[in-house]
């Protein structure tokens, strides 16, 4: 879900209705957050996009058009990629495994695909645009949070 898509469609609650359907009178403080925009990620940047990702998840632009990364099933993933940017992942950490340093992405192409719906791409590789072009495009939403009493 791009960051416009979510600012559009956030989910709205309705506190107070009981399980049997009925008002209760209980009063509930939510916390209602808004996403104000998006900051970009610098291009090329290995050690931007895990500064950034320290914070929160990240929107990342990847080459996915490559039948190694369409049919991955698991590991270090250091394959054979799209030559454009024509999908995106969301970068939720990073990590070490047998001395290889990756990130972890989730997918939207559900749990039946890859890891249970995640990748975990090289990193440290000396490509600038990172494996698949994951260091060209990224991004994370700005947000605002307040409050308010129903």
């Amino acid at each position: 879900m791009s960051h416009e898509e979510f600012k559009a469609n956030h989910l709205r609650l309705k506190p107070g209705l009981s399980k049997m359907g009925t008002q209760s009178h209980a009063t509930t403080t939510f916390r209602v957050v808004t996403i104000d925009g998006y900051e970009d990620v610098p291009e090329y940047s290995e050690i931007s996009l895990l500064k950034a990702l320290a914070h929160q998840p990240v929107s990342v632009g990847i080459a996915a058009g490559s039948r190694d990364f369409q049919f991955y099933k698991g590991g270090v993933f250091d394959g054979a990629c799209g030559v454009v940017l024509d999908h995106a992942l969301t970068a939720v950490g990073y990590g070490s495994s047998y001395g290889q340093n990756y990130i972890t992405m989730k997918n939207s192409w559900g749990k039946s695909w890859g890891e249970q719906g995640y990748i975990r791409i090289k990193m440290g590789t000396g490509k600038p645009e990172g494996v698949c072009g994951i260091y060209t495009m990224a991004s994370y939403p700005v947000k605002n949070v307040t409050r308010w009493g129903v």
